[in-house]
């Protein structure tokens, strides 16, 4: 069974809903990473789709869909925090 489908299917997902409520940071740290988090979405989103072609289709390790889907996490994860830290600055309202 091959699940490589469904992580295409999520990091298009993903890229669908950062590009529908991303607010770029004010601070220019913040903004750098929001630019940083992206790449590494996109670089997930090209491995595993190559994954999706060149992995053994009944094997179950497959180290380029965990990789891709390490770096799909690590760039959700860091624009959520950015958000997250912007949104709890202090004298902001939530």
């Amino acid at each position: 069974m091959r699940a490589n489908h469904i992580y295409i299917l999520l990091s298009s997902l993903i890229h669908i809903s950062l590009g529908s409520y991303l607010r770029v940071s004010a601070k220019q740290r913040r903004a750098n990473l929001q630019t940083f988090a992206p790449l590494l979405l996109f670089i997930s989103t090209t491995l595993m789709i190559t994954a999706f072609f060149a992995e053994f289709k009944m094997g179950i390790d497959r180290p380029g869909a965990l990789l891709a889907m390490v770096l799909a996490s690590g760039g959700t994860l860091l624009h959520a925090f950015i958000a997250f830290s912007d949104r709890t600055e202090p004298g902001d309202r939530l």
